[in-house]
């Protein structure tokens, strides 16, 4: 019937209606995919086609590079480059790692052995960390007295002997049974008595005086046959001078043993203003001044002189005479530093002199040029050095001659009258004010000083004196002029001391107790020794060189290792494995650390960023780009596959263009260079605001730099910012 429904109330006709429509609609959806389909597969295989044809391309590409670069290595000057040696270049500064700390051999000639105990500590403390045997502040400290003793027990026999030959040294006493004076080379000539003869330092205490005490250490032979430590010196090397020295120190990265002369030295005052009536200054006693003197003759001796100053630096000098021999550590090398007396470039080594009132010494970050004065004096403050005492009231008056006389007319003080403007320039108040005591303090310099001299100042406890300024004046020797100030008149004069070395103005004038800041033994205790007085030192003395150890140490040498050599005696050992401390400074302000912004919970920073990134990436954006990625990764993979790259060639060709440039795989520094975008200077105007415009300085260059490579700025634009603000 036509009038019959269909289905869910549509007629028939209707029905058949929507049937023929819906068949044309299918018939044009399977078109439009069929053809969308066409076009991707078209698309597709246009990419194919286009990325077979770039890998052609780059597989011809490198066809020829590799023929060229063949035909390169091919050559006879070619190959003439590549089979002779390249020498590497060093690094213009360079330390050792794991250096254990300092010891003091006090008033016994055991240069030698504290040397060789430097030298196998820092071995076996690298040769533990290597294999997680230590952990990083971790070492051992080994005994001193012990080896000594073992030495000597190993030297004795008939003068005819083997291991009297090897101990038998001109000047040294190792063959007398005496620790007096010995080599480190013995190390290796006994190698074979001493792999077993190193011990904890518990063994027993370094005996710090001479009385007979060389061949003293309670508990040794009981402790011979237990002992864990165990060695094997497999080579030993010997260098004579400091380029090839610096070369293996870098390649060979260990602690080596440094054997030097060291001299005392005669300094000359001028027979001029005080000094002219001297008897030393008649013509049979006189020479000429050095050129940094006046220009006149030099007859008053000032002996007694040591080629190093309070700060650990090793100087020549014209008056040098031999004083003996000396025996370090060598741990690194710096060919920038100059030391206070103008010399360039030298090793560091760790010493084994105790500081105190007469000597000093530096950490190795500090001879490496990697802390500020700032940071170095909170760790080796070095304060009876009169370097380092703080200077306060300079009135800036010219030194013309040295006198004792007093040079200003007495004051009285008013400490209220301080001006923080004039903290070095404010008389004796600026050194009574409370803001000196507090910039002294911060800055780890003693500031109150007293005299211990009877003959230079008044020694009085109510005389108190404060460093005005100080004169070089030729001849290493300087002139300090000084405040004197009498707490109980509140009285005040200014004198300048005579001419004197360092040392000597430690000997006349020493800061307060309260005030003296002692150098840490973990990280002191590093001296530096230039290039140019080692060669003064060779060339008048001769007797420098350096040793090189090649050493093994045994698995059962190390605590971690215990269980596994049961018959071993560990207990010295665990006494004896002790902790090397270390500041981790947020440069150059030793206390500083970077503050948060105020008033901005850090919280608030890890929200906002999770919800910026909820918003930047969804689903959808991390899935693509990770296929991206994938199709990305592996089809340069399959290029590089197809291509197989002969990484020798190209590496072995790179090397050979490299050393042109010496080897070190860097480019050459430019003769020249300077900064863009610098932005024009500002007046600060009289004020003590250079901070602030150094500052600013800074950020507008950074501001202009940025900007002006991003488009951002046009290239002679830039942006004044507020020093005020």
């Amino acid at each position: 019937m036509d009038g019959r429904q269909g289905h869910y109330g549509t007629s028939q006709n209707e029905l058949n209606g929507l049937l023929t429509s819906s068949s044309s609609q299918q018939g044009f959806d399977r078109f439009s995919r069929s053809f969308l389909m066409s076009i991707m597969n078209a698309i597709a295989v246009g990419v194919l086609g286009i990325t077979c044809f770039s890998m052609y391309s780059y597989l011809q590409r490198y066809e020829a590079l590799s023929n060229k670069i063949e035909s390169l290595l091919n050559q006879p000057m070619t190959q003439q480059l590549y089979a002779e040696p390249v020498c590497q270049q060093v690094p213009s500064k360079y330390a050792v790692q794991h250096v254990t700390p300092r010891k003091d051999q006090s008033m016994r000639g055991t240069c030698w052995d504290f040397a060789t105990i430097g030298v196998l500590e820092q071995s076996y403390r690298a040769h533990g960390l290597a294999h997680g045997w230590l952990k990083k502040d971790e070492y051992v400290s080994f005994s001193e007295q012990a080896y000594g003793v073992e030495v000597l027990e190993l030297c004795a026999g008939p003068p005819s002997s083997p291991q009297q030959v090897a101990c038998r040294v001109a000047g040294d006493a190792m063959w007398k049974n005496s620790t007096e004076g010995g080599e480190v080379g013995v190390l290796y000539y006994l190698q074979h008595g001493l792999a077993n003869a190193v011990y904890p330092t518990a063994i027993c205490p370094y005996l710090k005086n001479d009385d007979g005490n060389d061949t003293t250490c309670p508990g040794l032979k009981q402790h011979k046959h237990n002992n864990p430590l165990l060695f094997n010196v497999k080579a030993m090397e010997t260098w004579y001078d400091d380029l090839t020295i610096k070369q293996k120190l870098f390649e060979r990265k260990k602690a080596m043993a440094v054997s030097t002369p060291v001299s005392y030295v005669t300094h000359y005052y001028p027979c001029i203003g005080s000094f002219a009536s001297d008897p030393h200054c008649t013509l049979d006693h006189c020479t000429l001044c050095p050129p940094d003197m006046p220009a006149s003759t030099c007859c008053v001796p000032l002996k007694g002189g040591k080629s190093r100053n309070m700060e650990g630096e090793f100087f020549s000098h014209r008056g040098m005479t031999l004083e003996g021999g000396h025996a370090m550590v060598l741990v690194g090398y710096n060919d920038a530093f100059m030391t206070r007396d103008g010399f360039t470039g030298g090793f560091i080594v760790k010493n084994s002199w105790l500081d105190g009132p007469t000597q000093g010494s530096h950490s190795l970050a500090y001879w490496m040029q990697e802390l500020s004065d700032w940071e170095e004096r909170v760790i080796c403050p070095n304060a009876f050095n009169p370097t380092n005492w703080y200077q306060c009231g300079n009135d800036a008056e010219p030194v013309v001659s040295p006198t004792n006389a007093t040079t200003n007319a007495t004051r009285t003080t008013n400490v209220n009258s301080f001006n923080r403007t004039n903290a070095f320039s404010g008389g004796i108040n600026a050194c009574l004010s409370k803001e000196a005591q507090i910039y002294a303090q911060i800055n780890y310099q003693p500031l109150h000083l007293h005299c211990i001299d009877v003959n230079q100042c008044d020694t009085s406890p109510n005389t108190t004196y404060f460093v005005k300024n100080t004169t070089d004046w030729g001849d290493r020797m300087t002139v300090v002029c000084v405040w004197e100030f009498n707490s109980i008149t509140h009285q005040s004069n200014a004198f300048c001391l005579k001419p004197m070395l360092e040392l000597a103005i430690a000997k006349t004038l020493q800061p307060d107790k309260h005030e003296i800041r002692l150098n840490d033994p973990d990280r002191c205790g590093f001296y530096f020794m230039p290039y140019e007085a080692i060669r003064r030192f060779i060339s008048q003395f001769q007797g420098f060189y350096v040793n090189s150890f090649d050493i093994e140490w045994g698995a059962q040498s190390y605590l971690i290792n215990r269980e596994k050599f049961p018959h071993l005696d560990y207990t010295l050992l665990e006494k004896s494995t002790l902790f090397q401390h270390a500041n981790h400074f947020d440069g150059p302000f030793p206390f500083a650390k970077s503050v948060p912004l105020y008033g901005t919970p850090k919280q608030h920073y890890s929200v906002v960023r999770k919800n910026s990134l909820g918003r930047l990436l969804n689903l959808n954006t991390l899935v693509f780009f990770i296929l991206c990625n994938v199709v990305f990764l592996g089809f340069v993979g399959w290029q590089l596959h197809q291509s197989q790259l002969d990484v020798s060639k190209l590496t072995k060709a790179t090397s050979l263009s490299l050393s042109s440039f010496g080897g070190n795989n860097s480019l050459p520094l430019p003769p020249k260079f300077s900064v863009d975008f610098v932005t024009p200077y500002k007046d600060q105007a009289g004020r003590g605001t250079c901070w602030d415009f150094g500052t600013v300085g800074f950020l507008e260059q950074t501001y202009r730099q940025q900007g002006v490579l991003k488009g951002w700025l046009d290239e002679n634009t830039y942006v004044a910012l507020s020093e005020q603000v």
